[in-house]
């Protein structure tokens, strides 16, 4: 059945007979005083409206309609085992735990619609980041944010390293206001506050025959936050682990990515050497070693919200790519790039573009 795409809006000109549908981004010019009645018996819905013309033509090659309904797939929360039963719950009417979670979804669902490439309301492409096993590890406050995040953004399966706060498992003071966190938290271990908020904030329900903190299993993508142990980075190199890294602070001003396919597109080692190229900078020592180094709170919250939309970027292009890497890669914006951000300018981030060193090992 097809639809408008949520959000559509018809813009009005100094022309009385001229008007143009669709977004800031893209629209089309609506000519007539008749295609506007038409757009108009198009929105409320009706199949006898979208006949043959010129203005749904042109609607479906500028990507402002949705071919079709998309469905959610939802896990056994809402699967019986028992035939009746599973017939039965069908109709969901009546059920305040579906109810509560497509009211969750449509924000989603109204940024999901607008992927290139997407028909469906983006229904499949939400739903398919429940297929993916994310992996958080390092120490900051941006590492903790964006387990929440994530959770709330559909990535169900999302959890933290073995190693992630092993020098202080607890919550401590400088984690007051982070996601939910507050004064009476501290002291939780907090593993097992995340494991609460897993349950309470998921976008989607908890499967119970998942061990979502079995960190044996691989995972589709990691994230390190800090100083990179060079084993582990060599590591992930040398197996194909696909990578995020978001380095420590350096004064005020931090970095987000590159975002690594190992083999296959730019790596950290890619990035120092073009900085080196570009400046004659070949390392760094911090010359005061009690320097405190982590994120202030409203860069925390902004960088973490950046890196966990290149996130969600990246595991959607690979629902889109349907496994063509360089599909995959082309509509991932991290992959080949760094985003550098200025505490004193938040709302202007540096997109930094790289390439394949020649020097680098991960050229070979």
């Amino acid at each position: 059945m097809r639809k408008l795409k949520a959000g559509l809006a018809l813009f009005h000109s100094a022309h009385h007979d001229r008007f143009y549908c669709g977004t800031h981004k893209r629209a089309v010019r609506i000519n007539t005083l008749e295609e506007k009645s038409l757009l108009h018996a198009l929105s409320v819905g009706g199949e006898e409206a979208w006949g043959d013309s010129a203005l749904v033509d042109r609607l479906v090659a500028a990507g402002l309609i949705d071919e079709s309904q998309g469905v959610i797939t939802l896990s056994k929360r809402f699967t019986s085992k028992i035939a009746e039963r599973a017939e039965k719950n069908k109709d969901r009417t009546h059920d305040g735990a579906y109810a509560h979670m497509q009211k969750r979804l449509a924000p989603e669902l109204n940024q999901s619609t607008w992927v290139d490439g997407v028909v469906d309301t983006g229904a499949s492409l939400v739903s398919a980041r429940q297929g993916f096993t994310v992996e958080i590890s390092g120490s900051s406050r941006v590492a903790l944010l964006l387990y929440p995040l994530l959770l709330a953004s559909g990535v169900t399966d999302v959890r933290f390293a073995e190693n992630f706060r092993k020098k202080n498992p607890y919550v401590d003071d400088s984690d007051i206001g982070l996601a939910r966190i507050s004064q009476e938290d501290i002291g939780i271990t907090l593993r097992t506050l995340c494991q609460s908020w897993r349950r309470d904030i998921a976008l989607f329900p908890i499967d119970k025959d998942i061990d979502y903190e079995d960190t044996s299993e691989g995972a589709d993508l990691k994230i390190h936050c800090g100083v990179f142990d060079p084993e582990i980075l060599s590591l992930w190199m040398s197996t194909g682990q696909n990578f995020l890294h978001i380095a420590e602070p350096e004064g005020d001003r931090a970095t987000i990515g590159p975002l690594v396919i190992p083999g296959k597109t730019p790596c950290i080692r890619c990035f120092h050497l073009s900085i080196t190229d570009s400046s004659d900078i070949l390392g760094v020592t911090y010359l005061r070693d009690d320097a405190n180094r982590e994120f202030p709170m409203i860069a925390a919250h902004h960088i973490a919200s950046l890196a966990a939309w290149q996130v969600i970027q990246f595991l959607d292009s690979q629902t889109l790519g349907r496994g063509d890497l360089h599909e995959e890669i082309a509509r991932a914006e991290l992959v080949g790039s760094v985003i550098a951000v200025d505490y004193q300018l938040l709302s202007r981030p540096e997109v930094i573009a790289l390439a394949r060193h020649p020097l680098c090992g991960c050229a070979f």
